[in-house]
């Protein structure tokens, strides 16, 4: 946001395109679609598969980009989200009992609070890293990943900018979809085997004689 111009206000007015599905109607609705049918396993890799088409669409942001242009792929992105996190609560708060329900959700919380971190981190150091190879200076590559395009060449840095945002967005969309495939086959129901035909002839019936 900080790249392309936008105020501390206006920034965080557009990301609640983002944040908000996740919190309001994204886990309800989540709830809704299962308790009419549709599984769980349907669910998970549906929010990846928006999670993925999201960070892809994302690739449109640029250097003065309108908040209509990007409102669109944030708030997809959100709903896919915030979909994962009502149908995943939900399955693993499931898998315990109610005495335990707070032990659960409290390490449920944890992994994810600490999961994101971790992914934010290595997500910031590959973003670095990219503008790096554009702009050939670390601490030039930080200043401009964090929206700081002050000083000469300008143009070049938010271009350097545009192309790394680019091609993160692209791997996350990649490993989210891998991670859609990967789920669908994980949760896969086991297949029925059904017992296979006895291939001893059965012996022909004598005739039976009448007394």
């Amino acid at each position: 946001m900080g790249a392309s111009g936008f105020s501390a206000q206006r920034a965080g007015t557009v990301l609640l395109s983002l944040t908000a599905p996740p919190v309001l109607p994204a886990p309800p609705l989540a709830g809704v679609l299962v308790n009419r049918g549709v599984s769980p396993r349907t669910l998970i890799r549906l929010s990846l598969l928006m999670f993925a088409g999201g960070n892809a669409w994302l690739t449109v942001i640029g250097p003065g980009g309108s908040v209509a242009v990007i409102a669109g792929p944030l708030l997809m992105t959100g709903l896919g989200a915030g979909m994962s996190f009502g149908v995943g609560d939900s399955a693993a708060m499931s898998l315990v009992a109610p005495e335990q329900a707070g032990m659960a959700t409290g390490f449920l919380n944890t992994m994810r609070i600490g999961s994101e971190a971790i992914v934010i981190a290595v997500y910031g150091a590959v973003l670095v890293s990219l503008i790096e190879t554009r702009v050939g200076s670390r601490e030039l590559a930080a200043k401009v990943a964090a929206g700081d395009l002050s000083g000469g060449g300008s143009a070049v840095r938010a271009d350097a900018f545009t192309h790394a945002l680019h091609l993160a967005l692209y791997g996350t969309a990649a490993v989210c979809a891998i991670g859609a495939v990967a789920v669908f086959a994980a949760l896969a129901p086991p297949r029925r085997t059904t017992p296979a035909a006895s291939l001893t002839p059965e012996p022909a019936r004598q005739p039976t004689k009448a007394v």
